[in-house]
């Protein structure tokens, strides 16, 4: 099973806020995925990472915090914001990554995918 860590910078982002602030239409494209893979999944992107870094940058921050951490795969925005995730091979590895953005004064959680 997939490792997966969910944070949060404890800043509150309006899912309106964002779209009204939004400068594209978004690329549009979902990419072909062959199998249910969700790194390859979450390695699409978000097209509205971009817009809710700009309205609240400690997500850009939070975002690249999970990106250094031991055994991260990959690290996305989930939705509109401010909820991110990382992915994890190991689950010591999220762990340790969870305990760590907790001592950086972040909301964190470890789970897993079955």
């Amino acid at each position: 099973s997939i490792s997966v860590l969910l944070a949060n910078p404890i800043i509150p982002l309006a899912t309106a806020d964002v779209f009204r602030s939004l400068n594209t239409a978004g690329s549009g494209h979902a990419g072909i995925i062959d199998a249910f893979d969700i790194p390859a999944l979450a390695g699409l992107g978000n097209d509205l990472t971009e817009t809710a870094c700009q309205l609240v940058p400690e997500i850009a921050t939070l975002l690249a915090l999970l990106q250094q951490q031991s055994g991260c795969r990959i690290a996305a925005m989930s939705g509109s914001g401010a909820s991110c995730f990382a992915l994890f091979d190991h689950e010591t590895a999220c762990n340790d990554a969870r305990d760590a953005l907790r001592q950086s004064g972040y909301w964190a959680e470890a789970t897993h995918i079955i």
